[in-house]
């Protein structure tokens, strides 16, 4: 699941007595949590939220009675899921044209209104010349606005992903190998093991690692070095020139089933190709396959 959806998961299993039993008080969590009944019958209730700022809360809920929360949402919601498919409030709602407003249309689209004159042999008044022109400016600007807006969202968006990623990493657990997949890393072979040009790598293991740029530095964090424990021992990342980056990015990117040959990578000679793919072999996060 951590693979999957690329944040922490967990797994709780509960046994509920037949009687009265009851596991927890009513109560909200931070996260996203999936109930999923195995076995026997039980009754679930599902409570609508008490105020706007319990919706999508931040941090967990006390316990709650009964008498406390009064309206079931449950089977409005799953009305509402069955009748989604076929909806469209939203659409309907949208402005005549606005996708046209919005600079959605191609660049050489012609309005409609020149259109219709052009058909009909007829010329433009000064009026809806002067609309026209308003129009075609009001458009030139918004999309100058929103492009400028949009580059600088993107910026915060790449380095807001790294840290994410980051913090996600120091959480994991370290993958765990079975036996045929340690003969294929650092684990399985002799410590001198030399990796050849010829030869055909992978990343053990998808989304163990994160290639992040900082300081002028192509730095790689991975969770191969965590401990067992949460946090129990800070993540070790290496730390790369930048012209390693892009060998350094098909590395983390080739991934079960897929293979790429260490000669292949994007680097300038042989010798940085081989460098970069021995020292992440050495780390544990590349397996290989001699043919």
């Amino acid at each position: 699941l951590e693979t999957e959806w690329g944040c922490m998961a967990g797994a709780n299993a509960y046994l509920t007595p037949p009687g009265s039993s009851q596991g927890f008080a009513p109560h909200y969590d931070d996260i996203e949590a999936f109930c999923i009944q195995l076995e026997g019958k039980k009754r679930w209730k599902v409570y609508k939220p008490l105020t706007k700022e319990e919706t999508l809360p931040r941090t967990s809920s006390p316990d709650y009675t009964e008498e406390d929360l009064t309206e079931i949402v449950l089977p409005e919601a799953l009305n509402a899921a069955a009748a989604s498919d076929s909806s469209t409030a939203l659409r309907d709602g949208l402005p005549i044209r606005f996708l046209e407003y919005m600079g959605a249309a191609h660049s050489n689209h012609i309005p409609d209104i020149i259109k219709r004159k052009a058909d009909a042999d007829e010329s433009l008044d000064a009026e809806e010349l002067r609309m026209h022109e308003l129009q075609e400016n009001f458009r030139s600007e918004a999309k100058s606005r929103i492009m400028r807006v949009a580059k600088e969202a993107m910026d915060l968006l790449d380095a807001s992903c790294d840290q994410i990623s980051k913090q996600f990493l120091s959480a994991r657990q370290p993958p765990c190998l079975n036996e045929e997949e340690t003969k294929l890393t650092s684990a399985g072979r002799d410590p001198a093991f030399k990796i050849m040009p010829n030869m055909l790598v992978r990343l053990v293991r998808p989304g163990v690692a994160r290639l992040v740029l900082e300081d002028s530095k192509a730095v790689l964090y991975h969770c191969l070095d965590n401990a067992k424990e949460y946090h129990g021992r800070p993540m070790s990342p290496l730390e790369f020139e930048m012209d390693d980056g892009p060998a350094l990015e098909q590395l983390i990117r080739t991934i079960e089933p897929q293979w790429v040959c260490v000669q292949d990578l994007f680097h300038d000679s042989i010798e940085d190709k081989v460098g970069v793919t021995q020292a992440l072999f050495d780390e544990g996060l590349i397996s290989i396959r001699e043919d």
